[in-house]
């Protein structure tokens, strides 16, 4: 930008990366695969700048061994209230980040479908599912900040009638709490939605309007409808967001993939606006 007296102005700005991982944290009697996956998983993750997991629930200490983010939220601890109530894992989601942040704070969803482990419908209230939310601060080089508010989720996985129910009520849950939490504020949110574009056009496109968010990967022409891991971004008057690369990674380890899940990052370009 040129200014009336000719001289350049640099707009304050900069760049970071966003990665969303579900990292299949459940005790490996229960998942079966090795727990040696972790210490190569946690160091492959360094090369980003915000990184935010879901399933750490049994592992934290493997995957945290090597990383060497400056930021990192603390894993949540269940009462032994929500022991009670067979809560046998926390809710799984952790950060790393490169960028200041301010205290996670964890929301947990208010129901789940069941405890059935042989159903195939996920068996979600064995896990203390929901969101946790943060604000993140990032600095132009000229010193200016502006806050970030980030997001990460994890939905109920049944996709039962019951189920789908459930997983529609967590997305207005959600939507409400961001308008307490953000307002107008910038945003990035990430998760496992376990359910994808394809399968649920309605619930996606609700959560969409329901937020008035923007689907990274649809922003620059990606077409994976499929997925159940995304990462979704609003800009707001003070913060400008822009989507410039879309990526679907591939953590793989002497021939071993260290998750069921791939992870997903979005390159953004960010800049402070008048």
């Amino acid at each position: 930008m040129t200014s009336l007296s000719g001289q350049t102005e640099v707009i304050p700005g900069g760049q970071f990366s966003v990665v969303t991982y579900n990292v299949a944290g459940l005790p490996s009697w229960i998942n079966d695969l090795d727990t040696d996956r972790f210490d190569p998983m946690g160091e492959k993750l360094n090369a980003f700048d915000i990184v935010l997991v879901q399933e750490d629930f049994w592992y934290h200490d493997l995957l945290t061994a090597n990383m060497d983010f400056p930021y990192m939220s603390p894993p949540k601890i269940n009462t032994w209230g929500e022991w009670l109530w067979l809560y046998l894992v926390n809710d799984g989601l952790n950060r790393f980040s490169r960028f200041p942040m301010s205290e996670v704070k964890r929301h947990p969803w208010d129901s789940c479908h069941d405890y059935n482990v042989s159903g195939g419908n996920g068996s979600d209230c064995f896990a203390r599912k929901g969101f946790s939310f943060a604000s993140h601060t990032l600095t132009a080089e000229n010193g200016e900040e502006v806050r970030l508010d980030i997001y990460n989720l994890h939905m109920e996985s049944s996709h039962t009638d019951e189920g789908n129910l459930i997983r529609a009520a967590q997305v207005e849950i959600l939507a409400e709490e961001m308008q307490k939490l953000s307002g107008d504020n910038a945003v990035i949110l990430v998760g496992d939605f376990n359910f994808s574009k394809g399968r649920m056009p309605g619930l996606y496109q609700k959560l969409i309007e329901a937020t008035e968010l923007t689907d990274a990967f649809t922003a620059l022409r990606k077409t994976d409808k499929w997925t159940v891991d995304r990462i979704f971004f609003r800009s707001s008057k003070q913060l400008k967001l822009t989507p410039v690369k879309a990526q679907t990674l591939r953590f793989n380890e002497n021939g071993m993939t260290l998750s069921d899940h791939s992870p997903k990052m979005v390159q953004f370009n960010w800049r402070l606006e008048e």
